[in-house]
């Protein structure tokens, strides 16, 4: 599932924001749905370990 895209600057073009069950979720997303667009040429994963910090609200 995609939460969030952003369109970013630097060496890579997008930033998908993506909640997944577990790896193999992670796989069947990139290989089923991601990299069968023609316009994608590769990816780069992240995983974030665990949330330190979050918030919605506007610095002061």
């Amino acid at each position: 599932m995609c939460d969030d895209a952003y369109s970013i600057s630097g060496e890579r073009d997008y930033l998908l924001h993506l909640l997944v069950r577990d790896v193999a979720d992670l796989e069947d997303l990139l290989i089923r749905r991601v990299f069968e667009l023609e316009c994608v040429s590769g990816t780069a994963t992240i995983c974030a370990l665990r949330r330190i910090k979050h918030t919605n609200r506007t610095p002061t």
